[in-house]
């Protein structure tokens, strides 16, 4: 009889635990052989653009199923931006702008070679100046 009690307790004593997870969406960057200036030139200036056709690159990687780039212009030399490169045409204004992407897949990265056309603003002088494009990754 005590043998069946001892069973009776074991069976009482079990218990089920259900686990729930949430995996946050995340999006990291890697930017690689970006300029770190950019030279504007008299024959620039009086053809009203600047073309860098090799930007470096970027790389994103994303388990989400796109992600958004944010554009962020410094020094109020333009008065737009295009943007090739990322799969699609990008235009942005003298302030900056947004990009949406679908990502490659999960733990997969996309590869960007950004090139940029600087339509420059009327003040626009020649020099070299600080590159002008900061950039930010968002998974979607």
């Amino acid at each position: 009889m005590a043998v069946a009690s001892a069973a009776a307790d074991a069976s009482a004593a079990e218990a089920r635990v259900m686990v729930a997870a949430t995996v946050l969406k995340h999006a990291r960057m890697n930017i690689t052989e970006q300029p770190a200036t950019l030279e504007i030139t008299a024959a620039d200036v009086a053809r009203g653009y600047v073309e860098v056709a090799e930007a470096g690159q970027i790389s994103v990687r994303s388990n989400s199923p796109g992600f958004m780039l944010e554009f962020a212009v410094r020094g109020g030399l333009f008065r737009r931006i295009s943007v090739g490169g990322l799969g699609q045409e990008v235009e942005l204004d003298a302030a900056g702008g947004i990009a949406a992407r679908p990502a490659a897949g999960p733990g997969v990265s996309t590869t960007m070679k950004p090139q940029y056309r600087f339509m420059l603003a009327a003040s626009a002088r020649p020099g070299i100046y600080a590159w002008p494009m900061r950039l930010s990754v968002t998974a979607l």
